[in-house]
């Protein structure tokens, strides 16, 4: 059991997701945050700080927080290397314009892709596993079993996604920007402390067609003392996504920041730190931080409040 934990939690799922889904190029390690310019606000020394995760075999999912090298951060392997440049050409080598709407699609596109490509290596992981369990008799192959359900809703879990990010890449073949509503935050900071690129589901919620509401978060440090959020959502979203996301959108300063924090400890997993900044938290900082992280992995909880979630100084 042990050993089939261990493999599951190292299977990796390679392949280039590509608007047409034809290509057999292998996917190589692609940048979901871009690299030369926010990472490069970020790094120190050529390193940046993320959540760890370790499978314990007697505690299970440990987190932590530690340094990564900058380009081996916020990777996933699900573009090949032509058509991760060809894609997003326009935000990895120019500055982020809060106002190019083109600039502004790639990034919710990007999160999107990214998202799409975690979705499919969960649901691989599980199903391999669920698999192997069956061959190993842990599981019964002719009636279902609490693994196997859970194989199937990732399974399913990822096909909506997929169906979702089609939306995406019709968008983007027509240059139809109008199909897309974005939400830019400018906020002003001492230094740049966090970036972040994420897709996520508001899943008490659903849009006229009967689908749950989605809406992209990207923040992007633009300059020393200026970071921008980014709400991005679909013309099927805007509506439901606005009005639950109605406390960050009408607030301003420090509390602003502050329910963005909250938001994306909540819903995000894929952001980086500066560890400039993660090296003045005080020890009571980091662990408020990683135990409402934990708290919040299947479970929202917007009620808890702490100084410590701040993340923007």
């Amino acid at each position: 059991m042990l050993k089939l934990l261990y493999e599951m939690n190292n299977t990796k799922f390679n392949r280039c997701l590509e608007p047409q889904m034809k290509c057999k190029n292998k996917a190589i390690r692609a940048h979901s945050i871009q690299n030369a310019k926010v990472l490069d606000m970020l790094s120190v020394n050529g390193q940046i700080v993320a959540i760890k995760r370790k499978m314990l075999a007697k505690e299970g999912l440990r987190l932590s927080f530690g340094q990564v090298g900058r380009n081996q951060a916020t990777t996933f392997e699900g573009l090949c290397k032509d058509h991760d440049r060809k894609l997003f050409l326009d935000i990895d080598n120019k500055t982020i314009d809060p106002g190019n709407n083109g600039q502004l699609l790639l990034l919710a596109y990007r999160a999107v892709i990214r998202e799409q490509h975690a979705q499919i290596q969960e649901a691989f992981k599980a199903q391999t596993g669920y698999i192997k369990r069956v061959n190993l008799g842990l599981d019964p192959a002719d009636r279902s079993s609490d693994f196997g359900l859970h194989a199937t809703a990732l399974i399913s879990n990822s096909y909506n996604t997929y169906v979702y990010r089609v939306l995406f890449d019709k968008i983007l073949s027509e240059m139809d920007f109008s199909r897309m509503s974005h939400d830019t935050i400018e906020l002003n900071v001492v230094s740049p402390t966090i970036a972040c690129s994420s897709l996520f589901s508001i899943d008490n919620m659903q849009n006229r067609k009967g689908e749950v509401v989605r809406a992209c978060l990207n923040i992007v440090p633009l300059a020393s003392n200026r970071t921008m959020a980014l709400f991005s959502y679909h013309e099927n979203d805007v509506e439901q996504s606005r009005s639950y996301l109605g406390g960050i959108l009408t607030s301003s300063g420090t509390e602003q920041k502050y329910e963005i924090s909250k938001l994306m400890l909540n819903h995000c997993e894929n952001f980086v730190i500066s560890p400039a900044y993660y090296n003045s938290w005080a020890p009571e900082k980091e662990k408020v931080l990683l135990d409402y992280f934990m708290r919040t992995v299947y479970q929202n909880d917007f009620s808890y409040n702490h100084t410590s979630l701040q993340l923007f100084n």
